[in-house]
């Protein structure tokens, strides 16, 4: 008995679909393949989307540094030169002393005073427009929606009074002034966003 069934088992083995199962085995190994390959590949789309993204964050940043707030720094930078000049004797005479308030009660400059004061007023005029035409550019709420505002008046009104449309005695204008912290919270965000921008091309 015992040689029969190892006969028969031997026949059974023998009997075996090998080909179905080399196929069968061949399926599932391309099956898996092609599941490595959509992990991989979506691997590979997310690392090249965040790229992307990171480029195009890159190329925002620069944007702004180089068409907003480095040229309007440099014409600042310009004018506080100039306006360091012109101010030094009035100043001396009057701590309080304010071109604006200065032209609105009827006074008015000569000389180099009023040659230095005529190119403040054509920086003035240029940081306005530059502020015009790359508003889409700030980012920041206060310099957006307080700082910058006042200190585009102000350009205005100095023009308007140096040329004698506007009088003192009419209206008071003295919380118009320039915005003293223009020039530093201009700088600081330019730090910022240059510090930002340094952080993206650092290895991780």
């Amino acid at each position: 008995m015992e040689l029969l069934c190892c006969k028969y088992v031997g026949a059974q083995s023998a009997n075996i679909p090998w080909q179905t199962i080399l196929s069968s085995v061949a399926s599932i190994g391309a099956v898996l393949t092609g599941i490595l390959a959509i992990i991989f590949s979506g691997r590979q789309t997310k690392r090249n989307l965040n790229e992307i993204g990171l480029k195009e964050k890159r190329e925002t940043i620069q944007k702004k540094l180089n068409e907003f707030y480095g040229p309007l720094l440099q014409l600042r930078m310009k004018s506080h030169m100039i306006y360091e000049k012109f101010k030094k004797k009035y100043k001396s005479a009057d701590p309080t002393f304010a071109t604006l308030t200065y032209l609105l009660s009827g006074k008015s400059f000569t000389g180099n005073d009023d040659i230095l004061l005529q190119e403040i007023l054509k920086i003035g005029e240029l940081c306005e427009n530059l502020i015009h035409e790359k508003a889409g550019l700030i980012d920041d709420t206060h310099l957006r929606t307080n700082v910058i505002p006042r200190a585009t008046t102000h350009f205005l009104l100095l023009r308007l009074a140096y040329k004698g449309a506007l009088h003192g005695e009419e209206v008071n204008f003295s919380d118009l002034t320039f915005p003293q912290e223009l020039d530093g919270l201009l700088e600081k965000r330019k730090k910022e966003l240059e510090d930002e921008l340094n952080a993206m091309y650092k290895p991780k």
